[in-house]
């Protein structure tokens, strides 16, 4: 036996190896939660259980691990720009930084490349192979990108959102989230535009949708994602059992979910963090775990929309103007750049990212440097907005179409549609109108889809302002939001869901007033406050999904996009009196047929596209109207010049959808439900929708061969 004043000779603890230990059981937990989650979340609507989560897991390992392998190539793409930070020390904050700088050139050349015409399927491979070789490279030779498995059981927490997401990116789009119309803009223009690009083989813009003028990065990378699945012409992008319409859905989940990780980086980062601060890990899983409850974060993160390309490029930018060891022209270029990516994901960025942006970089410098870091931030972003810009004078004429017309011209529009367009974005309402949506629960920060989040935020910049240590950060975040609040009352059609930039400087607050507690009880307590906030926030967002479709949110996730489009009818025999219009077209008239629709613009799963199938959006120019001016009002005749000029055989009304564009001041003012029911009137009809939705009417009343 060894004498008590013998040396204990025996090895130390393994700290390493206890925290991969502690990893592992903390990831297996979590897998467990998210399993048990989605088995909950997935069978409302749906049915059998198990069967229904089945199929959420079955499209979250195939779409998303497509996804996956995409933002993986983006992000080692990220590794090229790495100078411009080499003199920061923060692993979180250069780890940030590759990350939404590698995501912002993933968007950017894919843009580029859908431009060129460079849409084959494997030529769109080249980026994704590339960054992910030089990601494995730098993982093997950089600290910045080896594991260091540092974890702490609050990420329990994010379990539900997480699930929440994977079962809603699961849906098809049409079903699912009220306040966007079942994902209307995802089915008419979100991937609508990719659909009809990858059959054109390039990214142009469409003069019957005036949506892809706009820049359209991120719809540029599903454009990408359906090209590396091999979709092209045949089948088209809504067509077969849309892995595509998936993959896109999924990518922009991970968007959000990068985006909430970035925030948490942010906030490490601006309270200058050392490594073995015991607040950091917890701070960022609260942080992402906050961000991720936010209902309107997981209503827009799981469709195919555009508003997380914002996100995290704005929350990088952030970063880039924040960290430390940045020189200024470096400093000033990558700001500009981040922020030039997301106006190209979105234009609203300009006046809902670009000025916070700009005070974070104003405020990280002596005023002496402002010049050089303005004029290369000036510089990165025009070099991020050039492929829109020249590609849209290409088009039109216009560098911004359809906007500032009275200044670069109408392009291919008239002055009666650019003022439809005017109304229907920049609304003319009084100051106290305005003021008014901002607390109106249809409009503005009290949407239900905001639940607590700005009581929350509000406290949070109270607490920031009043800490001598958070004050810089609290004010500057501050700033920020108060201008994003400012801009969407005076520019814009004021719908809460474009206040959603808002989640950026709103939850790093959150995070840089837990942040600042001190170590101990304190610190406790108030990451517990903000766990359990954020619980609440996971649990609001369920309870709203619950209450899609009255109650039954998964009607279409077993049918999918193949129940949708026909393609699980195709060689059935069924009834095409009782099928939607949609599966009534594809499978029950001739390939050669000529479908016009007129008052819808979801053409998503169509599996005909132009000049098979004419269709526009609400401010494009209408075939029937225009041909009904021709022709001083003759129904008859405009009908007769639709067959003679574009072939169409048939025409697919969707009479309410027309009269409430027409009731709005939206649509072609020459086209009314009336001409519509005249159509029906002089032609009648072979297919009805089931509940009158849709009327389908052929042209040539000796084709028998209508469904």
């Amino acid at each position: 036996m060894a004498s008590p004043n013998s040396s204990d000779t025996s090895p130390p603890p393994a700290p390493r190896q206890a925290r991969r230990l502690t990893l592992n059981i903390a990831m297996l937990a979590w897998l467990g939660i998210v399993l048990l989650c989605t088995i909950f979340l997935a069978s409302p609507g749906a049915g059998d259980a198990f069967f229904a989560a089945g199929t959420v897991v079955e499209r979250t390992l195939t779409a998303g691990l497509l996804a996956c392998v995409w933002c993986a190539g983006a992000i080692g793409l990220g590794i090229l720009a790495s100078p411009l930070w080499r003199g920061v020390q923060s692993v979180v904050a250069r780890r940030a930084l590759c990350a939404g700088c590698g995501i912002a050139m993933g968007l950017w050349l894919a843009h580029g490349m859908g431009v060129l015409g460079l849409l084959g399927r494997w030529v769109s491979w080249i980026p994704t192979i590339a960054g992910l070789l030089l990601l494995i490279g730098a993982a093997r030779s950089s600290g910045t990108f080896q594991a260091r498995p540092r974890l702490s059981w609050l990420v329990l927490v994010t379990a539900p959102a997480i699930a929440v997401l994977m079962v809603a990116a699961s849906n098809p789009p049409g079903g699912l989230w009220t306040s966007e119309a079942g994902g209307y803009d995802v089915l008419s223009y979100h991937l609508q535009g990719p659909k009809e690009w990858l059959s054109d083989g390039r990214i142009v813009p469409l003069e019957h949708n005036v949506y892809t003028f706009l820049p359209a990065y991120v719809e540029a990378a599903y454009t990408q994602l359906g090209a590396m699945l091999g979709v092209g012409s045949d089948p088209s992008l809504g067509a077969g059992s849309g892995d595509a319409v998936y993959a896109a859905q999924f990518l922009h989940v991970l968007l959000a979910v990068l985006t909430a990780w970035m925030i948490g980086c942010f906030v490490r980062t601006a309270m200058h963090e050392t490594e073995d601060d015991p607040r950091s890990t917890i701070v960022g899983i609260l942080v992402l775990a906050l961000c991720l409850g936010v209902p309107w974060l997981v209503v827009t993160g799981s469709m195919a929309y555009n508003e997380m390309g914002v996100l995290l490029t704005f929350a990088c930018a952030l970063i880039a103007a924040r960290a430390d060891g940045i020189t200024p022209l470096a400093r000033g270029a990558l700001v500009g750049a981040l922020i030039g990516v997301a106006c190209s994901a979105k234009p609203t960025a300009l006046f809902m990212a670009a000025p916070g942006a700009g005070v974070a970089l104003l405020a990280s410098l002596p005023p002496r440097r402002w010049l050089v870091a303005i004029g290369a931030g000036v510089v990165a972003g025009l070099c991020a907005l050039a492929p829109w810009l020249v590609r849209n004078v290409a088009a039109s004429g216009n560098p911004v179409f359809p906007e500032m017309s009275s200044v670069f011209g109408l392009g291919h529009w008239t002055s009666e549609q650019a003022t439809r367009w005017a109304s229907g974005h920049h609304l003319d309402l009084t100051v106290g109108a305005r003021l008014g949506r901002l607390f109106d629960p249809s409009f503005g920060v009290v949407h239900p889809q905001w639940s607590i989040f700005f009581g929350v935020v509000l406290v949070a910049a109270i607490t920031t302002l009043i800490l001598p240590r958070t004050r810089r950060a609290g004010s500057i975040l501050s700033i920020t939001l108060l201008l994003q609040v400012f801009a969407w009352l005076t520019i814009g059609h004021l719908q809460s869901r474009f206040l959603v930039p808002a989640i950026v400087p709103g939850a790093a607050l959150v995070g840089i007033a837990l942040h600042a507690a001190p170590v101990g009880p304190v610190f406790r307590s108030a990451a517990a406050l903000v766990g359990a906030i954020a619980l609440f926030l996971s649990g609001h967002t369920i309870w709203l999904f619950l209450g899609e479709s009255g109650g039954r949110p998964n009607l279409l996730l077993l049918p999918g996009v193949a129940g949708l489009n026909g393609e699980q009818l195709r060689g059935s025999a069924i009834d095409l009196a009782e099928a939607h219009s949609v599966i009534a077209v594809n499978l029950g008239l001739p390939e050669d047929a000529v479908v016009y629709l007129l008052g819808d613009a979801a053409a998503l799963y169509f599996d005909r596209e132009p000049p098979g199938l004419i269709v526009h959006s609400t401010w494009d120019a209408s075939p029937l109207g225009t041909r009904l001016r021709d022709a001083d009002g003759d129904l008859d005749a405009a009908m007769d010049a639709l067959q003679r000029d574009l072939e169409v055989t048939h025409v697919l009304i969707n009479p309410a959808e027309l009269a409430r564009l027409h009731d709005s001041g939206w649509y072609d003012p020459d086209v009314t439900i009336v001409e519509a029911e005249a159509l029906v009137r002089r032609y009648g009809y072979i297919h009805v929708e089931p509940g009158g939705v849709r009327v389908l009417i052929a042209l040539d009343p000796a084709d028998e061969s209508q469904p």
